[in-house]
Protein backbone atom coordinates (compact mmCIF):
# COMPACT_ATOMS: atom_id res chain seq x y z
CA UNK A 1 0.00 0.00 0.00
CA UNK A 2 1.41 3.33 -0.53
CA UNK A 3 2.51 5.82 1.94
CA UNK A 4 1.61 9.22 -0.03
CA UNK A 5 -1.58 11.26 0.60
CA UNK A 6 -4.16 10.07 -1.06
CA UNK A 7 -8.13 9.53 -1.19
CA UNK A 8 -8.97 5.66 -0.37
CA UNK A 9 -12.09 3.66 0.12
CA UNK A 10 -12.97 0.94 2.69
CA UNK A 11 -14.49 -1.48 1.08
CA UNK A 12 -16.35 -5.16 2.46
CA UNK A 13 -13.91 -7.61 3.01
CA UNK A 14 -14.83 -9.74 -0.57
CA UNK A 15 -14.88 -6.10 -2.33
CA UNK A 16 -19.07 -6.71 -2.68
CA UNK A 17 -19.69 -2.97 -1.86
CA UNK A 18 -17.64 0.56 -0.75
CA UNK A 19 -18.84 1.42 2.84
CA UNK A 20 -16.25 4.70 3.44
CA UNK A 21 -14.43 6.96 1.49
CA UNK A 22 -11.82 9.44 3.43
CA UNK A 23 -8.67 11.20 3.10
CA UNK A 24 -5.50 10.03 4.41
CA UNK A 25 -1.56 11.94 4.21
CA UNK A 26 -0.44 7.83 5.34
CA UNK A 27 -2.62 5.40 4.15
CA UNK A 28 -1.86 2.27 5.81
CA UNK A 29 -1.73 4.59 9.67
CA UNK A 30 -4.71 5.51 8.80
CA UNK A 31 -6.17 2.24 8.47
CA UNK A 32 -4.72 1.54 11.60
CA UNK A 33 -6.35 4.25 13.36
CA UNK A 34 -9.79 3.16 11.83
CA UNK A 35 -9.77 -0.44 13.44
CA UNK A 36 -8.24 0.74 16.61
CA UNK A 37 -10.53 3.46 16.82
CA UNK A 38 -13.78 1.66 16.04
CA UNK A 39 -14.30 0.25 19.51
CA UNK A 40 -14.35 3.42 21.01
CA UNK A 41 -16.48 5.96 18.39
CA UNK A 42 -20.14 6.32 18.21
CA UNK A 43 -20.79 6.02 13.96
CA UNK A 44 -22.18 3.75 11.53
CA UNK A 45 -18.50 3.16 10.07
CA UNK A 46 -16.82 2.33 13.45
CA UNK A 47 -19.97 -0.02 14.67
CA UNK A 48 -19.31 -1.63 10.55
CA UNK A 49 -15.32 -2.45 11.42
CA UNK A 50 -16.48 -3.35 14.91
CA UNK A 51 -19.42 -5.80 13.17
CA UNK A 52 -16.70 -7.05 11.18
CA UNK A 53 -13.48 -7.53 13.36
CA UNK A 54 -15.90 -9.59 15.33
CA UNK A 55 -16.69 -12.09 12.58
CA UNK A 56 -12.57 -12.17 12.28
CA UNK A 57 -12.55 -9.85 8.98
CA UNK A 58 -11.40 -6.00 8.77
CA UNK A 59 -12.45 -3.74 5.69
CA UNK A 60 -10.24 -3.72 2.52
CA UNK A 61 -8.55 -0.46 2.13
CA UNK A 62 -8.62 0.63 -1.61
CA UNK A 63 -6.45 4.13 -2.88
CA UNK A 64 -8.64 5.58 -4.99
CA UNK A 65 -6.58 8.73 -6.09
CA UNK A 66 -2.95 9.36 -4.57
CA UNK A 67 -2.54 13.37 -4.43
CA UNK A 68 0.00 16.05 -5.08
CA UNK A 69 0.59 18.73 -2.24
CA UNK A 70 -0.75 20.95 -4.66
CA UNK A 71 -4.27 19.32 -4.90
CA UNK A 72 -7.13 20.19 -2.79
CA UNK A 73 -7.78 17.17 -0.98
CA UNK A 74 -11.22 18.18 0.40
CA UNK A 75 -12.52 18.99 -2.98
CA UNK A 76 -10.93 15.70 -4.14
CA UNK A 77 -12.71 13.88 -1.45
CA UNK A 78 -15.81 15.35 -1.75
CA UNK A 79 -15.72 14.27 -5.51
CA UNK A 80 -15.55 10.89 -4.79
CA UNK A 81 -17.74 10.44 -1.99
CA UNK A 82 -20.29 12.02 -4.60
CA UNK A 83 -19.10 9.64 -7.34
CA UNK A 84 -19.74 6.70 -5.23
CA UNK A 85 -23.04 8.17 -3.86
CA UNK A 86 -24.05 8.30 -7.61
CA UNK A 87 -23.32 5.03 -8.19
CA UNK A 88 -25.24 3.43 -5.81
CA UNK A 89 -22.54 2.61 -2.57
CA UNK A 90 -24.37 2.25 0.20
CA UNK A 91 -21.52 4.69 2.29
CA UNK A 92 -21.66 5.10 5.91
CA UNK A 93 -20.35 8.41 5.46
CA UNK A 94 -21.68 10.91 8.23
CA UNK A 95 -20.52 14.33 5.48
CA UNK A 96 -19.86 15.30 1.97
CA UNK A 97 -16.52 15.13 2.81
CA UNK A 98 -13.47 17.85 4.06
CA UNK A 99 -13.28 18.74 7.11
CA UNK A 100 -16.80 19.93 8.06
CA UNK A 101 -20.14 18.69 8.22
CA UNK A 102 -20.93 20.47 5.14
CA UNK A 103 -24.15 19.38 3.69
CA UNK A 104 -25.03 16.22 5.71
CA UNK A 105 -27.25 13.36 5.05
CA UNK A 106 -30.68 13.91 5.51
CA UNK A 107 -30.51 10.68 8.14
CA UNK A 108 -27.31 12.91 9.83
CA UNK A 109 -29.57 16.21 9.55
CA UNK A 110 -31.94 14.65 11.26
CA UNK A 111 -29.86 13.27 14.28
CA UNK A 112 -28.36 17.15 14.45
CA UNK A 113 -31.54 18.93 14.45
CA UNK A 114 -32.58 17.07 17.35
CA UNK A 115 -29.72 17.12 19.55
CA UNK A 116 -29.56 14.22 21.38
CA UNK A 117 -32.39 16.28 23.45
CA UNK A 118 -34.86 13.09 24.18
CA UNK A 119 -37.49 15.72 25.82
CA UNK A 120 -37.86 17.91 22.52
CA UNK A 121 -41.74 19.12 22.35
CA UNK A 122 -42.78 17.62 25.78
CA UNK A 123 -44.54 20.30 27.68
CA UNK A 124 -43.15 20.80 31.04
CA UNK A 125 -45.17 21.07 34.01
CA UNK A 126 -45.12 24.45 36.14
CA UNK A 127 -43.24 23.11 38.63
CA UNK A 128 -40.47 21.48 36.18
CA UNK A 129 -39.92 24.96 34.61
CA UNK A 130 -39.82 26.58 38.40
CA UNK A 131 -37.17 24.37 39.41
CA UNK A 132 -35.62 25.13 36.37
CA UNK A 133 -35.90 28.93 36.99
CA UNK A 134 -34.38 28.53 40.40
CA UNK A 135 -31.46 26.68 39.20
CA UNK A 136 -30.59 29.23 36.57
CA UNK A 137 -31.26 31.83 38.78
CA UNK A 138 -28.64 30.12 41.31
CA UNK A 139 -26.00 29.98 38.65
CA UNK A 140 -26.67 33.52 37.65
CA UNK A 141 -26.16 34.47 41.51
CA UNK A 142 -23.21 32.09 41.86
CA UNK A 143 -21.03 34.17 38.81
CA UNK A 144 -21.83 37.86 39.82
CA UNK A 145 -20.74 36.99 43.67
Amino acid sequence: MINTPAVYALYEPDLSACRYVGYASNPPRRLDDHLNDASSEENAKSKWIVELRAEGNVPRMIILEELSPEDDWEEREKDWIAHMRGVGEPLLNETSGGKGVADPPPEIREKMSSGGQTNKGKVLSQETKDKIRDSMRVRREEKTA
